[in-house]
Parts: structure tokens; C-alpha cells; sequence
């Protein structure tokens, strides 16, 4: 037993050491797109999905083929979504590319996430990666006609969503 406590206090104060290392040596890298992305970004992008994933299963997902929460979505998408994660027709904006990580595409989204998970990340946002939040500027309504509105831009053409952004009463760009 004092065997296994002192092997368990080496390993503690070898990750300590190494830790402090790394923090005041300068030995790791923070640029925005660092070689490999290796293990960081591997527990990062995990901690991230199993934290919203956690966070969002409580949500009660309303019925979201509300022509008018689209609209008031699609309205919002267009002045606040589109330029990072892009809508059919329209590229994502320059700046994106250097962003890490690099905000995903609104069809990922789309096909990939369930409803609350988008709500979740849209009110919250999530640290360190550029998405703000928008719980404090936006209300639930608003986020919810977002959420329906990623659900379905996978299906949509360019002109759908142009006409859909008229209609909103916004350009989408």
C-alpha cells in the first residue's frame, strides 16, 4: 500500500513538473493553427462535445415548423450566423480561415447536431473557439427559429435560401 501511494505521488508531482514546464518554458505553441493539433485539441474538441451534450439533454426542444419562427430565424442567421458558417450559395467568410478551430459549415451542423444542442451553443456559446454567446442579446424564440432554420438549410438550394432571406427580410450575406 505506501508503495502504490509513493509511485501515485511521483507520477503527481512528474505531471506537476511537466505542467510548470510547459506553461512558463514557452515550450508550448499557442498559435491559432499549431502543428498537428494533436492531443489539446483531441480533449478539447471531446470535453466540448460531451459538455454540450450534457448540458443540452434537459432541453425541451419545441415543435420547430413554425413558418414564422423560420422567418425571425433566417432573419437573425442572416445578420449574425452566416458570415462563419456559411448557408447555400454563400462561402463562409474570410476570416474564418483563420480561426481555430475553424467554425463548422452550416450543413454540418445541420445533418450532425440535434436541436438542443444547437439552442445550447447558440445561447451559450463556447469558450475560446469565437462562438459568443447570444442568450444575453437574443431571446429563446429568436434562437429556436435559428435552430430550425440550421435544420434545414442541408435541404436547401441558394435560391431557397434567398428567397427565404427576402422574405425574413434580410440579404443573408
Amino acid at each position: 500500500m505506501r508503495t502504490l501511494f509513493t509511485v501515485l505521488i511521483i507520477i503527481l508531482l512528474g505531471a506537476v513538473c511537466f505542467y510548470l514546464f510547459m506553461v512558463y518554458s514557452g515550450a508550448y505553441s499557442v498559435a491559432a493553427h499549431p502543428e498537428g493539433g494533436g492531443f489539446l485539441a483531441w480533449t478539447l474538441d471531446h470535453t466540448m462535445d460531451h459538455s454540450v451534450a450534457r448540458h443540452a439533454a434537459q432541453i425541451k426542444v419545441p415543435p420547430l415548423d413554425d413558418p414564422a419562427l423560420i422567418a425571425s430565424g433566417a432573419k437573425e442567421y442572416g445578420q449574425a450566423c452566416v458570415q462563419c458558417h456559411g448557408a447555400p450559395g454563400k462561402e463562409r467568410a474570410e476570416f474564418t480561415k483563420g480561426m481555430d478551430p475553424t467554425p463548422p459549415e452550416f450543413d454540418e451542423i445541420g445533418k450532425e447536431k440535434e436541436p438542443a444542442a444547437i439552442f445550447w451553443v447558440a445561447k451559450n456559446g463556447i469558450q475560446m473557439t469565437g462562438m459568443p454567446e447570444f442568450g444575453t442579446t437574443q431571446s429563446d424564440r429568436t434562437l429556436w427559429g435559428v435552430v430550425a432554420l440550421m435544420k434545414r438549410l442541408p435541404k436547401m438550394s441558394p435560391a431557397d435560401y434567398q428567397n427565404l432571406m427576402k422574405q425574413a427580410g434580410s440579404s443573408g450575406d
